[in-house]
């Protein structure tokens, strides 16, 4: 018996109280694991990220970006020079945001990862079975195409595209309650 089985032991007792054996009910599995994945990255994101901050980082920046873009729409030469003096600020701002938002990866992705290789192990038989049926085609969109693999039928979300979908709406919503940046 290995690390992972048991750390998959573990999980297995922590998420007992799903219904884990049944394929019928993996939406609503996936659907409590991404609320309890995405508050626990978001959480973490609040808390190691000084919001305040990053708003006013984002603001200088958008403020920046905006006028930048108003200079070269009117070819105003003498705002554009003065802008670009601005440019080396602006641009240590936004190295320091992205270094600011990466930091909760650092703490987020080892057990994401360990979560997300459990989640594996238990729908492994069944994990290319649709989840959730769409009332349209999403691979026929041009920027999708390409990912569809025939696996599932082109209006389906199998328990990954059904994940993604659900915890980014749940982060964003705990985002927006939490005034985060």
């Amino acid at each position: 018996m290995g690390i992972m089985d048991s750390v998959y032991g573990v999980l297995d007792k922590a998420f007992g109280f799903l219904p884990l054996e049944d394929p019928g009910q993996m939406y609503l599995v996936v659907i409590v694991l991404a609320i309890l994945v995405g508050s626990f990255m978001t959480l973490v994101q609040h808390f190691m990220i000084d919001q305040q901050e990053l708003k006013r980082t984002r603001k200088e920046v958008s403020e920046f970006q905006s006028k930048m873009l108003k200079a070269q729409r009117s070819t105003d030469k003498k705002a554009m020079r003065k802008l670009q003096l601005q440019k080396p600020h602006i641009d240590e701002l936004n190295q320091k945001m992205m270094k600011d938002n990466f930091k909760p990866l650092y703490v987020t992705m080892v057990p994401a990862i360990v979560f997300y290789s459990w989640l594996r192990h238990v729908y492994e038989p069944i994990v290319t079975e649709a989840v959730v049926h769409l009332p349209f085609s999403l691979f026929n969109l041009p920027l999708l195409s390409y990912l569809h693999d025939g696996t599932i039928a082109a209006n389906q979300l199998g328990s990954i595209g059904w994940y993604i979908v659900f915890v980014s709406f749940f982060s964003n919503t705990l985002r927006k309650i939490m005034d985060m940046a």
